[in-house]
């Protein structure tokens, strides 16, 4: 009989969190930084969305990050995923004030950013007996703020995670980056690499060679006549 799990069991991935959530905000920047107080003056928009997108590239490429950004229909998107390393580099040093023509604004998302990664901090520690609610006020004050910020319709899985039931997790669980699926992403972006990069690409049999070889170069292999064997001694079960 198939059962079905508990909710404390469904133990949210933190890697994935933290990547949705940036991506969640950064969209949010690149709409609030092309924002002008005359939004019916086209000429004054396209001024600031040339101006956005000149730092955001310069920026880019100070950081060493190389995200890509381009304008479409008007608007200034990014261009692919962008990783958590990336993440780390690129966000928290963007100078919102630079960008963005609501400074109080600015400010506020800039310290949405800090606060999300002093979470993070938390969330690779164990439980802090001393004050056990820092964890839990934090996360709710987070969330809060970015619905100050962004409104209702801008809540998204996420961010209702963080700010209602990571809390929880952590103080079940503790230190919850044992949970992450971050070795399981590497190994797909290290064979996808390897893959697009072969001069030969033949679907699966490629693909099941570069595991093979990816598996051999990172993981000691084990013989199995070395291992060790226990051996039946014998003896019965008197009991």
């Amino acid at each position: 009989m198939y059962h079905y799990p508990k909710y404390i069991d469904l133990v949210p991935d933190v890697l994935h969190m933290k990547l949705r959530i940036m991506d969640v905000l950064l969209k949010h920047i690149l709409y609030e930084a092309c924002t002008v107080p005359a939004p019916t003056d086209i000429q004054k928009q396209q001024q600031q969305r040339e101006f956005t997108l000149k730092l955001l590239k310069q920026h880019s490429k100070e950081t060493k990050t190389y995200i890509k950004f381009t304008l479409e229909k008007q608007k200034i998107v990014r261009i692919g995923p962008i990783s958590g390393d990336k993440h780390d580099i690129f966000m928290p040093q963007l100078q919102l004030q630079k960008l963005m023509w609501n400074q109080q604004r600015a400010q506020m998302i800039m310290n949405l950013i800090q606060n999300f990664y002093h979470i993070l901090e938390l969330l690779k520690k164990e439980n802090d007996e001393i004050n056990p609610l820092e964890l839990k006020l934090l996360c709710k004050g987070w969330a809060q703020t970015y619905l100050n910020l962004f409104g209702k319709d801008q809540i998204t899985p996420y961010v209702h995670c963080l700010g209602g039931h990571i809390p929880e997790f952590h103080r079940v669980y503790g230190e919850l980056k044992k949970f992450s699926l971050q070795g399981v992403e590497k190994i797909n972006d290290m064979v996808t690499i390897d893959f697009f990069h072969s001069t030969n690409k033949q679907g699966v049999l490629v693909m099941i060679h570069i595991f093979d070889t990816w598996a051999n170069t990172y993981f000691e292999s084990r013989d199995p006549d070395e291992d060790e064997v226990i051996e039946d001694s014998g003896d019965e079960d008197e009991s």
